[in-house]
């Protein structure tokens, strides 16, 4: 069953790269996710931290947070990346920053550059 899926799909989509001159480009946007903690933080409580009676996700970020995540755009935009989306998830810790498209081996390097600038900073 799931061998018919993917060779249909297959067959699909080089299909649709034929339709196309034979040439497919592909991006990628990354969005990272991750908890800004601080050291002495029950980890085992971080269910306790969510937001439950609001029903979406873009809670606004503590202080601390938000001072934080500031910190990581500012310095983001200084190296040359365009930030795209940024908000906190289901836990005022949790965050998300995503940055612009690009093809797959840029987007791998300033996924590390951002990872390392995150952990930096945090």
């Amino acid at each position: 069953m799931l061998s018919r899926v993917v060779s249909g799909l297959n067959a699909e989509l080089e299909n649709r790269v034929n339709l196309r001159g034979g040439q497919v480009h592909a991006y990628f946007a990354p969005e990272l996710e991750f908890l800004l903690l601080d050291s002495d933080y029950d980890y085992t409580r971080i269910h306790l931290d969510q937001n439950l009676r609001n029903d979406n996700y873009f809670i606004p970020p503590k202080a601390k947070i938000e001072h934080a995540l500031k910190l990581i755009l500012d310095n983001l935009s200084q190296m040359g990346m365009r930030k795209e989306i940024y908000h906190t998830e289901v836990t005022t810790y949790q965050c998300e920053v995503g940055i612009s498209h690009g093809d797959v081996l840029q987007m791998a390097d300033a996924t590390m550059t951002l990872k390392y600038l995150i952990k930096a900073i945090a």
